[in-house]
């Protein structure tokens, strides 16, 4: 009788990893079962990111689907109040950790929220790099909810009809006017 289920634990141990290997697998080839990819803005993007919104200490920063937390960590650094909103649960503890790690956690947050659903009215600048079939909705947000004088900085892709105050590379500045 315990041979018998030895044996069945050999063979079930196996089959049960070869299943979660295969569901974590499939999850993360088909984004719709996880949502967006996630792409990390690199460091000479996040540092052009930050320059060109021309972020002062003590202005309120919100990044749309913060990722790593990167550039709410870097414009935290800088004196800015920053928060992220970002759907994924794992990088939402990797970039709550990375922020209690550099002790800016009366600076930066990490909401696991949807952008969509958040008030961005209290918000000086407003930073992003998400992909080009958000970008026609995003605008309607952004230029309904954000104040006068706001910025918007987008790495990659451009709103259709915002015109952009300037452009450097792949980087983009927009002003709420």
């Amino acid at each position: 009788m315990l041979l018998s289920w030895v044996i069945a634990g050999m063979i079930s141990l196996p089959v049960t990893a070869a299943y979660l290997w295969l569901g974590h697998w499939i999850m993360w080839k088909i984004p719709i079962l996880h949502g967006p990819v996630f792409i990390p803005s690199n460091d000479a993007s996040t540092d052009l990111m930050l320059k060109m919104a021309q972020l002062q200490e003590g202005e309120r920063l919100a990044d749309l689907g913060s990722g790593n937390g990167k550039i709410v960590i870097a414009a935290a650094q800088k004196g800015a109040l920053s928060d992220g909103f970002e759907n994924s649960p794992t990088l939402v503890y990797q970039s709550r950790k990375k922020i209690k790690n550099a002790g800016l956690t009366h600076q930066a947050r990490i909401y696991l929220k949807s952008f969509w659903s958040a008030d961005l009215s209290q918000y000086d600048v407003i930073t992003l790099y998400t992909s080009v079939a958000t970008m026609p909705k995003l605008e309607q947000k952004l230029l309904r909810e954000l104040k006068p004088g706001a910025r918007v900085v987008s790495n990659t892709f451009a709103f259709p009809h915002w015109p952009c105050e300037k452009q450097r590379g792949n980087i983009f500045l927009y002003l709420r006017k």
